[in-house]
């Protein structure tokens, strides 16, 4: 599943992407499940539904690097607020209704 999702993130990132990186994108996808997974109360085996928003999660967060702890980012003109990543994953899943009862 983790390098299906690699492969996957990569081909999005397209020329965002810098050679070398991946282990930097497999450390985000484990992060990512991690909290995937115990937000939904699955595991690997039946967490297909969840790989969209992992995927999602994982470019957005590969995109924001160097900017952990900021609010806000203005550069060149441009203002950017930056989200919670964790939160909006978690929120998300609980939302679209992903989420099992234990």
């Amino acid at each position: 599943m983790k390098e299906d999702i690699k492969k996957q993130v990569i081909a999005n990132l397209g020329i965002l992407f810098k050679k070398g990186d991946e282990s930097i994108i497999l450390d985000e996808i484990e992060d990512m499940m991690e909290i995937a997974f115990s937000t939904s109360n699955r595991s690997e085996e039946n967490g297909s539904c969840l790989i969209p928003y992992i995927k999602k999660a994982v470019r957005a967060s590969y995109l924001c690097r160097g900017t952990e702890g900021l609010k806000s980012l203005s550069q060149a003109g441009k203002s950017v607020s930056l989200e919670n990543i964790e939160k909006t994953l978690a929120e998300s899943i609980i939302k679209a209704g992903l989420r099992l009862l234990p």
